[in-house]
């Protein structure tokens, strides 16, 4: 199956995103907990109206308790609103099953149907959680109630983890693995084939994905036939964020997903990244100053497996930039290239050959720079192969 012909056809559709799991909330076990702490304090086991609409400073009858949750929750979390509650944070509670909620006819409504919510109440597995005094015995609530939310994608994840990736990365997630509407075969051919492109093609497909976006958003009737690219990649990393919480996988850098089986390699080389920093200001002579950060002139984050990993993340391909020309170099995709030309230092494009003269923004020792552009030369040479 053809990647580029996919996903072109699947931005398309209503649908792009798939799989919608998570509200875009971070629900650490910390903020989960004091969340329905607060609830059960306030409403305990009773049902209670929450506002029916969107906020516009005026209270409505019968939802005093619910005004008081937010306030409280807001002053433990600052992070609370009387709209973010209710259309944030209490969907993702009802999914991990913490939370109950009931239509204007005071009947349950489950997980996933789409209708107006007008109360909710404490599941009775929220209590237990609150209620439990052995710390381990409630963050296994915890992590069983957010694997609920993962319960659609765990299966397959784990199958191609297991089966056939060291690792995958949040865009093959994004744009392949989150679809519903194809099978698991399918999938593998499309992650075959997105892998065999060159890394900056897979990173210039993005590109292209954000500008068809701003065309289809011109010409858009309605929020529903809008795009957005960033959101949809927020709401992966969010996917990632609640897998690492679960017994069965891990992250790495959060672009990365693997099994927890294979931490120990990954951890391996997070251990060697730390010490690749180090060779670099060694091998230089440099000592680090303010105001200037190390960057991967080849992205650590174009990795799809651990051989490429570990060759890009090397003091070879590393270079000490201002903070400020590391935020232009980082705006700009795919100056993946190093070059060295009539005593000035540039980071370029090889797709189309614009490039940043970073010269004065660099510390390195000049005696170092043919081995650099050797290195960055087999980086680009090699690493699509690996």
């Amino acid at each position: 199956m053809n990647f580029k012909e996919y996903i072109l056809n699947r931005i398309k559709k209503d649908d792009y995103r798939g799989f919608h799991l998570s509200q875009h909330n971070r629900l650490p076990f910390d903020k989960v907990l004091k969340i329905l702490t607060i609830i059960y304090e306030i409403a305990k086991d009773e049902k209670f109206n929450i506002h029916i609409g969107d906020w516009k400073g005026v209270k409505q009858e019968n939802c005093d308790t619910y005004y008081k949750i937010v306030q409280k929750i807001n002053d433990a979390t600052e992070q609370c609103t009387v709209n973010s509650l209710k259309k944030n944070i209490f969907p993702d509670l009802h999914r991990m099953g913490l939370l109950e909620r009931y239509d204007k006819n005071g009947n349950l409504v489950q997980q996933y149907v789409k209708t107006h919510i007008y109360s909710v109440k404490l599941s009775e597995n929220a209590i237990k959680f609150i209620n439990e005094k052995e710390i381990r015995r409630q963050y296994k609530i915890y992590i069983e109630s957010t694997e609920k939310i993962l319960e659609p994608i765990l299966d397959e994840l784990f199958y191609l983890l297991y089966n056939k990736y060291d690792a995958i990365n949040v865009y093959e997630y994004m744009y392949i693995i989150s679809d519903p509407n194809i099978k698991t075969n399918e999938k593998i051919s499309l992650i075959n084939n997105f892998r065999k492109l060159k890394k900056i093609e897979q990173t210039q497909i993005s590109e292209d994905i954000k500008e068809k976006f701003q065309q289809i958003n011109k010409s858009a009737k309605n929020k529903s036939e809008k795009r957005d690219f960033g959101n949809w990649y927020n709401e992966s990393l969010q996917v990632f964020n609640l897998l690492n919480q679960t017994v069965y996988f891990k992250t790495f850098r959060k672009t990365f997903l693997m099994l927890s089986i294979s931490q120990e390699a990954y951890e391996f080389i997070a251990t060697r990244s730390q010490q690749e920093k180090e060779k670099y200001f060694e091998w230089h002579k440099v000592s680090k100053k303010e105001g200037f950060e190390l960057h991967h002139i080849y992205p650590v984050s174009y990795a799809t497996t651990r051989k490429q990993l570990e060759l890009i993340d090397n003091h070879k391909n590393l270079i000490y930039i201002k903070s400020s020309t590391h935020k232009e170099v980082s705006k700009n995709k795919n100056l993946v290239r190093l070059e060295y030309k009539e005593n000035k230092i540039f980071l370029t494009n090889p797709n189309n050959n614009k490039s940043i003269d970073i010269t004065n923004d660099v510390i390195v020792d000049i005696n170092n720079i043919q081995e650099m552009l050797k290195y960055n030369s087999k980086i680009l040479n090699s690493i699509d192969n690996l």
